[in-house]
C-alpha cells in the first residue's frame, strides 16, 4: 500500500470484483475495529447491516456500467456491532489492458455529522410542536374559565342536593387537573446548535461541538376556579386559581389597585358596597406574563332597602 494511502485520515481499501478485501489501511483499522490480518482475504459483505446485504454486489456493478460513486451516503458495522454512517467513494481498478479487476473505496465516518442534523431536525419539529401547542392552549383557555364558572355557580345552587354537589366538585378537580398536565406540555422549545468547521480542502469536522438549551416564550395562562359573582352581603370574598403552567407566580389586584403576589386561596376584606372586580396573573419561571389576567367581578350590596 502507497505511503499516502496508509497514512490517510479516511479509510481507504480495495476489494476484488467479487467482493474479497485485499488492502486495508489503519485508518480503516480504527473506523471498522478489524486489523488488516483479520479482514483481508475476507468478503467486505462482513461490514454489511442486515437490511442492506446485497449492496457491495450493486456498488461494484454499477461500476462495471462505467458509473461514478462518489459522496454515496449509507451505513456499515463496525467490528464491535456499531452502525456508522459513512460516505464512501469508489473508483474502478484496472489492469494494463483497462479491464476493470477490482474496487479501491475511500470511506469517511459521518456519523457524528448525521446525528448534529438529526437533533437539529428534532430541534425544529419541537419549535413547531410548541408554538401550535401553546397557540392552542390560549385557544381553550376561555370556554375552560367558562366551564370552570359555570361549575361554580352549580356548586353554590340551592337546587343541588349532596350528592349532585359532590359530581360538580369532582367535574371541578378532574379540570383543575386537565389543565395542569397540558399547562407542563406546552410552551417550552428545546434548541440545539451544532457549529460545523469545515477546512479548505474540503473536511468537515466529524465530531461537532454541540450545545443544548430551552427557551419559553410564551405566558401562561391564568384561571379562578372559584370566587363570589354577582350578589353578595359579605363584605369579604374569597378566590381560588391556578395556573396552567407549573411553576409559576400568581399577581393579584382588586378594582384599580396595583398587581401584588399572591397565593390560591385568597381573601380580601372590608369591601364596601358597590360592583368589585377582582384579578389574577401568572408569571412563569421565564418571566412570561400572563397578558390577558384572569378576572371576576361582583357586587356587595350590606345596607338595608328602606320600604315607604
Amino acid at each position: 500500500m502507497l505511503p499516502f494511502v496508509e497514512g490517510s485520515e479516511d479509510a481507504v481499501f480495495s476489494k476484488t470484483l467479487n467482493g474479497i478485501v485485499t488492502s486495508w489501511n489503519k485508518a480503516a483499522e480504527r473506523m471498522y475495529g478489524y486489523h488488516g490480518d483479520e479482514i483481508i482475504g475476507k468478503p467486505l459483505s462482513i461490514l454489511l447491516p442486515s437490511d442492506r446485504p446485497n449492496e457491495v454486489h450493486d456498488i461494484l456493478q454499477r461500476l462495471n456500467r462505467g458509473e461514478r460513486i462518489e459522496h454515496f451516503e449509507t451505513r456499515r458495522l463496525a467490528k464491535d456491532g456499531r452502525q456508522l454512517s459513512v460516505s464512501l467513494t469508489v473508483s474502478p481498478i484496472r489492469d494494463s489492458h483497462g479491464n476493470i479487476v477490482g474496487a479501491s473505496t475511500i470511506a469517511r465516518d459521518i456519523t457524528q455529522i448525521k446525528m448534529a442534523e438529526q437533533a437539529l431536525r428534532n430541534s425544529e419539529k419541537l419549535a413547531v410542536a410548541g408554538r401550535m401547542a401553546a397557540t392552542v392552549a390560549h385557544e381553550i383557555n376561555n370556554p375552560v374559565e367558562a366551564v370552570s364558572n359555570i361549575l361554580y355557580l352549580l356548586e353554590n345552587s340551592t337546587q343541588l342536593d349532596d350528592t349532585a354537589r359532590q359530581f360538580v366538585r369532582a367535574a371541578q378537580t378532574e379540570l383543575r387537573d386537565l389543565i395542569q398536565n397540558w399547562g407542563q406540555r406546552v410552551g417550552v422549545t428545546n434548541h440545539v446548535f451544532v457549529p460545523l468547521a469545515t477546512d479548505q480542502a474540503g473536511n468537515t469536522d466529524s465530531s461537532p461541538a454541540t450545545a443544548t438549551w430551552q427557551s419559553d416564550i410564551y405566558p401562561p395562562d391564568t384561571i379562578i376556579d372559584s370566587g363570589p359573582s354577582g350578589w353578595e352581603t359579605s363584605t369579604s370574598a374569597t378566590f381560588t386559581f391556578h395556573s396552567t403552567e407549573a411553576g409559576s407566580t400568581l399577581q393579584c389586584k382588586l378594582d384599580a389597585g396595583a398587581f401584588v403576589a399572591c397565593a390560591s386561596p385568597r381573601t380580601t376584606g372590608h369591601l364596601l358596597d358597590g360592583t368589585h372586580t377582582f384579578q389574577v396573573r401568572a408569571k412563569d419561571a421565564a418571566g412570561n406574563l400572563d397578558p390577558t389576567p384572569a378576572s371576576r367581578s361582583f357586587t356587595v350590596k350590606t345596607a338595608e332597602v328602606k320600604r315607604s
